[in-house]
């Protein structure tokens, strides 16, 4: 692609979304009036990163956002829970990249059909996308990492599957000082996701754990962190915090390995999906959301149906994507509506939803409020839990 056409491509994104903003309210009310009057069909959208083979053919076939929308559907569809309306879903792919993202994003808002969307795959797509669904009076589920940003007043209307980043900086904490590891390297990406995650993981670690070093990069302009690793190795430390999409934990791993660095690496992240036998010379450390190893019947089955139908194992992903659209199914069915602001009502209602990994609800800010968090080490291509006494 050359640089003209990047310019063009990046101006006509800007009029689009500048035009989109002039007449959002329009927008909004509309797709309100026709929530309102509406008997049939429900429409929602699922929007993603499937479409990965070519830089990661380990995840060929893997859709697990879209996959576990698409099985939470049908199952929706099989009740009455609706009173004869089924879910009409509509699936878009992003391809990680933030100008095709957010040219989806716009066009998912401008068919006022559309209720809600669950997406995206990457923290840093949902953040760069949440304002475009919120302008547009959309419901947004976010299986994925993401921090919802809200105006104070307003009623909330997106919602997150990550964790409050103070209790995910707080369980990293309590592990190192388990390990008693003493000092820390910090790599991260410039987002808002990552930054505000930065700022309580500083916080959780002070007068605990000595932060050596932090060293930004920038999305979709990182090729290697040969020159960080070069640094890193004039400096004694216990372990790398990663705050990044995990879409590049991968080449972190790899040139660790390269550079025969041992380091034990902590992220949020999803293992199934990351960690292959390959990365022998580090110890990567997981926050996770549900426990495999403790599974409820309903889980259980999950599994089963999702393995039967799409042939491989499915991934947190995949079973938050499936409980976003339990969650909207309720919060219709409470509201008598899909009107999109009465319906995020009934989900900041919620006072605990039974989801397949436990019990929860979203706070005030619209992240996932469990206590059900866990930490995983993946050592070896081979996954276990790390008992946490202090779990809260």
């Amino acid at each position: 692609m050359s640089y003209n056409y990047r310019k063009i491509k990046a101006a006509i994104l800007m009029i689009t979304v500048l035009c989109f903003a002039c007449e959002d309210a329009s927008i909004s009310e509309e797709r309100a009036k026709r929530a309102k009057k509406a008997k049939g069909d429900i429409t929602i959208a699922v929007a993603g990163s499937w479409d990965m083979s070519k830089s990661r053919p380990d995840l060929k076939n893997r859709a697990d956002l879209r996959d576990g929308v698409e099985l939470a559907v049908e199952e929706v569809n099989k009740t009455n829970v609706l009173k004869g309306r089924k879910i009409h879903l509509i699936a878009r792919e992003d391809s990680a990249d933030l100008n095709k993202a957010r040219l989806l994003a716009t066009e998912v808002v401008y068919n006022t059909d559309i209720t809600a969307v669950i997406g995206h795959t990457f923290g840093f797509i949902t953040s760069s996308v949440a304002d475009i669904y919120k302008l547009g009076g959309m419901i947004l589920m976010s299986p994925g990492q993401f921090i919802p940003e809200q105006t104070k007043g307003e009623q909330q209307m997106a919602f997150s599957y990550t964790p409050q980043p103070d209790a995910i900086a707080g369980l990293f904490v309590r592990h190192m000082q388990k390990m008693k590891y003493k000092t820390v390297a910090i790599t991260y990406v410039n987002s808002p996701v990552t930054i505000k995650f930065l700022n309580t993981f500083y916080n959780a670690a002070e007068g605990k754990i000595k932060i050596i070093d932090s060293v930004s990069f920038n999305i979709n302009t990182v090729v290697s962190y040969q020159s960080t690793l070069r640094k890193w190795a004039n400096l004694e430390f216990d372990a790398i915090v990663f705050i990044a999409p995990s879409f590049y934990l991968g080449s972190l791993l790899r040139e660790l390995k390269d550079n025969s660095m041992k380091i034990p690496v902590m992220t949020v992240a999803e293992p199934g999906l990351l960690v292959s036998s390959n990365h022998k010379l580090s110890d990567e450390v997981f926050v996770i959301t549900c426990n495999y190893d403790n599974m409820s019947d309903e889980l259980k089955q999950f599994i089963s149906e999702f393995n039967k139908k799409y042939n491989y194992e499915p991934s947190h992903l995949a079973v938050n994507a499936y409980e976003a659209v339990k969650v909207l199914t309720n919060a219709w069915a409470a509201a008598g509506t899909t009107e999109p602001e009465k319906a995020a009502q009934e989900i900041s209602k919620m006072k605990g939803h039974n989801g397949l990994c436990g019990t929860y609800n979203f706070d005030e800010s619209g992240m996932l409020n469990t206590n059900e968090m866990y930490l995983v080490k993946v050592k070896d291509g081979k996954i276990e839990h790390i008992i946490d006494n202090d779990r809260r």
